[in-house]
């Protein structure tokens, strides 16, 4: 019985070792690639090589080819960087919906297993427990930052739609945000709206 207690007690040790060292990854890593959180706005602009500008919710994004950036051999379709004020605070990094299962592999290998995973559910019911087994959502947080794989499409594609260009324009991403994230999002909405007024007045 000792021995049985003492298993666990060792297998408990191991696994919340494994997911500590997923989100000291995160935290070591500070963003994806060069691009780090809390970098400035200005030096992004001034290098003029993003492909979209514009300002979303209280938020300014650049976004940015991707160019020979790859997870892997899984190569970036393009990266929206979130300024709030003047600091880099969320990173979405995205690739065609085709990689899924590899770039979920792929951050596993890297972090470990996920904290919490979501499943799709197929609304027309007639591919339910298929499409039950297709990862939505995987959550991997750390100390100051969290990840979360994402698949926004709400169905499961059997193989000959595969083939069609809706499918083949769809996305899943890598978000990374500074766990501040909403609290920062809060007060700048709170700047902007206290600005408002005293330009009403």
């Amino acid at each position: 019985m000792k021995k049985t207690h003492l298993l666990i007690l060792i297998l408990t040790i191991a696994s919340l070792s494994i997911i500590a060292q997923g989100g000291t990854k995160l935290d070591e890593n500070n963003g994806f690639k060069t691009y780090k959180f809390g970098e400035k706005l200005k030096p992004y602009l001034n290098m003029k090589t993003f492909s979209d500008n514009y300002i979303l919710n209280d938020q300014h994004v650049l976004r940015f080819p991707g160019k020979d950036l790859t997870v892997g051999d899984l190569p970036v379709k393009c990266i929206d960087l979130y300024f709030i004020g003047d600091s880099l605070c969320k990173i979405e990094v995205f690739f065609m919906v085709m990689y899924n299962e590899e770039l979920i592999s792929a951050c596993k290998n890297v972090f470990g297993a996920p904290d919490s995973t979501h499943y799709k559910t197929d609304t027309s019911g007639e591919k339910e427990n298929i499409s039950a087994m297709i990862v939505k959502e995987c959550f991997w947080s750390g100390k100051n930052i969290n990840l979360t794989y994402s698949d926004l499409s709400n169905r499961y594609y059997t193989i000959p739609e595969k083939d069609s260009k809706i499918y083949k324009k769809l996305t899943v991403s890598m978000i990374y945000k500074l766990n501040s994230y909403g609290d920062l999002i809060k007060t700048k909405k709170e700047e902007v709206i206290e600005t408002q007024k005293k330009a009403d007045f």
